[in-house]
């Protein structure tokens, strides 16, 4: 048996498990008998072979950090950028830094992610024949890493894996940042913004994602869009081009394929658009609580929800007078709670209440009047006024919205 079928035989019970990357270089490593990274086009390390040797400084960095430096990814492909970056066909790199040898090979898995195999001669020396066994495991990681990395889409460029990686972090190094950004040659101007666009339950067709991304680029050029987690997620930038408002924009093509969208608020450093993203989410989910017939959601508008769940979790916000008021308009058929309501929320309008209301200045001013009498307080008083506020806010966020009667 040679050693590229004894190789195929070792590595086929290992297919099908995204756990199983490791174990996959590391039985390559024992047949091609040097050490092996696995990075993505970025630089950043997803896996490595073991090895009980020291290697040299470079390796060892990289596996220290997780990435590779600026430096050094130049220096190593020289001429051979392109190739690298997504080859499928294995090559041989000369005269690496401190004159190594390097054997690489680029993976593509099915659902277009892309990433690169280097192999650094220490052990042994680097053949033409082992060009067909990186092959091979290049061949079983890309069945592995298509089950962990989600679809991104025919058109994918390197810089789309930083910003994917940057989504699903919440603590990013700020030298591996600057490292990766200056590899695929990233650097938008702040301020940033990001931008999600997804189906309400989260279940979006591929080429509806395709389709709602290339427009994305399209309208809001300079940008950067990824397809993440089942959603158009873009990098708004202080170059990007808006002629209107964000959702007088985005209203047709939501419409069109049943989406929404939610906005964060700016900020200025990469290193953030994880937190910035989840503002997004979080828009999208309260969003859809309070006002689910609406398209477009700012995070500005809905912040307050995300600070009311960090404050119940640790304790009970609702006022003991908004529960008195329920139990007099069960009993009576008044009509106080969502009086006091609309009061609250207009910010202690008499005229926006009434108005929203659809009932009239006088009518609304005596209600205000009794419910002052049954609740004992002064809504106005700041102190009330804010546990009030919030109270119906939190009240809000569990589908409690007193809306007005038909």
């Amino acid at each position: 048996m040679s050693q590229h079928e004894a190789l195929a035989y070792a590595l086929i019970g290992l297919l099908g498990d995204e756990k199983n990357i490791k174990a996959i270089l590391d039985t390559a490593y024992s047949y091609l008998h040097n050490p092996i990274h696995l990075t993505d086009l970025t630089g950043k390390l997803l896996a490595s072979s073991c090895h009980d040797f020291p290697v040299d400084d470079i390796w060892e960095r990289i596996e220290k950090n997780g990435y590779i430096d600026y430096e050094t990814y130049q220096t190593t492909c020289r001429s051979n950028v392109q190739k690298i970056r997504g080859s499928i066909s294995p090559f041989i790199i000369p005269n690496a830094p401190q004159n190594a040898t390097l054997l690489v090979c680029g993976i593509q898995t099915p659902r277009h992610f892309r990433a690169n195999l280097i192999v650094l001669e220490k052990e042994q020396p680097i053949k033409e024949e082992h060009k067909s066994l990186l092959a091979l495991t290049a061949t079983a990681l890309s069945s592995v890493l298509d089950s962990r990395y989600p679809d991104s889409g025919p058109k994918i460029h390197a810089c789309d894996y930083l910003v994917c990686d940057l989504l699903s972090r919440s603590n990013v190094d700020a030298s591996e940042l600057k490292e990766r950004c200056r590899i695929v040659s990233f650097f938008p101007k702040p301020p940033l913004q990001i931008l999600t666009v997804c189906n309400s339950k989260n279940i979006t067709a591929v080429p509806v994602l395709n389709m709602t991304r290339a427009w994305l680029e399209k309208t809001f050029f300079p940008c950067k869009t990824v397809i993440h987690n089942n959603r158009t997620v873009t990098v708004l930038t202080g170059e990007s081009k808006r002629e209107g408002t964000l959702d007088s924009i985005l209203s047709p093509i939501l419409k069109k394929y049943s989406l929404t969208a939610s906005l964060s608020r700016p900020f200025d450093h990469l290193k953030d658009i994880y937190a910035h993203y989840m503002e997004t989410v979080y828009a999208l989910e309260y969003g859809s609580i309070v006002n689910p017939s609406a398209l477009f959601y700012n995070y500005e508008d809905y912040m307050v929800y995300r600070y009311l769940e960090e404050i119940r979790s640790r304790q009970d916000i609702s006022h003991p007078c908004i529960r008195r008021l329920q139990e007099h308009d069960t009993k009576h058929g008044t009509d106080y709670t969502r009086t006091l309501y609309a009061y609250m929320t207009h910010l202690c309008s008499i005229h926006d209440a009434a108005a929203s209301m659809h009932v009239h200045y006088n009518t609304l001013k005596y209600r205000l009047s009794r419910i002052r009498e049954l609740m004992d307080l002064s809504p106005e008083e700041p102190g009330t006024f804010l546990m009030l506020y919030l109270s119906f806010k939190s009240m809000e966020l569990d589908g409690a919205v007193f809306k007005e009667k038909r």
